[in-house]
């Protein structure tokens, strides 16, 4: 049976139905080129052998290539993958033989392994050899990238960087809050030289372990301009008190607040967060094939892509495909049209937040429960994130009103998830980026440190600037922010444990 065959026949993931250009009215902007924006699919969070993956590079690089993804990041825990590795055969820790011998059978010309005192142990391939076996112009492009992965305070914090030029250091500093050290992220990468544009910084999976990362840390930190929205739900079901808090919830809360404030919006990825590749561990919370973005670039090139996902010119999806996102600025309205499936209903959900929202929090507290850690979770109003306009079928669209600070669509189908899990989509869902008509300069203009969400400290309103970074961290916010505060950037490496984690 052919891979291709294979991978149908596992229903793992949709496959690719061809590239679809996009007309002039339907682009948030055209490509440098002129050429007409395509649909690029993309998986942006991975791993592999370099880290607690289950799958040699090459074997997961080939299963989302020839299920039609067009780019790709490895993004391994707290490693790039540059330098010279080696895991055992069988044995604790090591590649179990039969995946050994699935390698071996698919890429027997290329395996590298040696033997010593009877053990034998395969070199698993980098970054660099991985990308020149499989790239190929205007079809398959894979960019360098790192989950960066600590416990800040009680905390997890991951983040993923995609199409960086070098590893990250990943040290914690443990007088930082958990807003601070997301800065210091950001500023690790804007100090290593790259254009804001040419590269994407993440917050991965807020809810897992469960509610780590809160909104008040995003509303902090408007450097970030991606979280991920889809990845693998959460073991951990909704509190009782906060049943209204979810991810959708977590990403309205952040742009609401951003939005009054002039600051730029937070924009939704779908990722696998893959570890598994093989059945049927694979067709679960962390296997090949539970959610992607669609991005619309011109070209398939490091440049294009990064710009486009800065633009906003991408959805997030779990299996629902789209066949038009437009934004109309002058009408300011919002039209989606789904690429349909025979047999498959599809209903349209326009979500917006109002701009006189009530903008208290609410606490509740969760105590600790055997290996769910104790957390505070913020209850925001009813008045964020509501659902203004649901059309049952395949083409809607949504005019926003006066006081709409912005209007994003959810799409659904009658196709059950993936899987059951908490947090994660019930059915196959799809979700546009937020639009605005606000005046978003690229850089920012000069607000009070008041936070404009929770009023107890869990986080504070910690600033890029008092990190004390070059130039060119500065470049990637625009603005400056009087404070007092003493803090500096961390560059110490940290290597730690590696665990198994998302």
């Amino acid at each position: 049976m052919k891979r291709r065959d294979f991978l149908r026949a596992l229903g793992a993931v949709p496959l690719f139905l061809g590239r679809r250009a996009w007309g002039a009215s339907s682009s948030r902007g055209v490509g440098p080129s002129g050429a007409l924006p395509q649909w690029y699919r993309g998986q942006m969070h991975m791993h592999s052998y370099w880290s607690d993956g289950n799958a040699f590079p090459e074997q997961a690089v080939d299963m989302y290539k020839q299920a039609g993804y067009n780019f790709l990041a490895l993004t391994e825990h707290n490693v790039f993958a540059n330098r010279d590795k080696w895991r055992t055969v069988t044995g604790s820790g090591g590649v179990p033989q039969d995946r050994f011998d699935a390698y071996v059978q698919a890429f027997g010309n290329e395996v590298e392994t040696k033997t010593q005192d009877g053990v034998t142990s395969v070199r698993i391939k980098t970054y660099a050899e991985v990308k020149a076996r499989f790239d190929a112009s205007g079809a398959f492009l894979m960019m360098p990238g790192m989950e960066i992965t600590q416990t800040v305070q009680g905390v997890q914090l991951h983040m993923n960087a995609m199409n960086i030029p070098e590893e990250l250091p990943c040290a914690v500093n443990a007088a930082y809050s958990v807003s601070q050290m997301i800065g210091n992220n950001a500023a690790q990468i804007a100090a290593a030289g790259v254009a804001p544009q040419r590269y994407t910084l993440a917050v991965n999976h807020p809810f897992w372990v469960y509610c780590d990362i809160l909104p008040q840390n995003l509303i902090d930190r408007p450097e970030i301009r991606f979280f991920e929205i889809c990845n693998g739900g959460s073991s951990y079901a909704p509190h009782p008190d906060a049943l209204s808090y979810t991810v959708e919830k977590f990403w309205d809360s952040v742009n609401a607040f951003r939005l009054l404030a002039g600051k730029p919006l937070l924009y939704a990825l779908g990722t696998d967060d893959a570890h598994n590749y093989v059945p049927p561990a694979m067709n679960f919370a962390d296997g090949f094939g539970s959610a992607w973005v669609e991005v619309r670039s011109a070209e398939l090139t490091p440049e294009g892509i990064t710009a486009a996902m800065h633009s906003g010119d991408f959805y997030a999806t779990c299996g629902v495909l789209l066949e038009e996102v437009a934004f109309n600025v002058a009408e300011r309205r919002l039209s989606v049209k789904v690429r349909a499936v025979p047999g498959v209903t599809y209903r349209i959900l326009f979500v917006t937040t109002r701009r006189n929202f009530d903008p208290a929090v609410s606490l509740v507290e969760s105590p600790a429960d055997g290996a769910k850690p104790a957390r505070t979770i913020p209850v925001y109003s009813d008045d964020i994130g509501r659902t203004v306009h649901i059309v049952e079928g395949i083409e809607a669209s949504y005019q926003m009103t006066a006081d709409d600070l912005y209007v994003r669509a959810r799409i659904e189908s009658s196709v059950p998830g993936k899987f059951t899990r908490n947090f994660y989509p019930a059915v196959q869902t799809a979700w546009t980026q937020p639009y605005t008509v606000e005046a978003m300069a690229s850089g920012l203009t000069p607000d009070s440190e008041a936070s404009s969400g929770i009023s107890v400290p869990l986080n504070t309103q910690s600033r890029l600037e008092r990190l004390s970074v070059p130039g060119a961290a500065l470049s990637l916010t625009g603005y400056a922010a009087d404070s007092s505060e003493p803090a500096t950037l961390d560059t110490g490496p940290s290597r730690g444990t590696l665990l198994r984690c998302l």
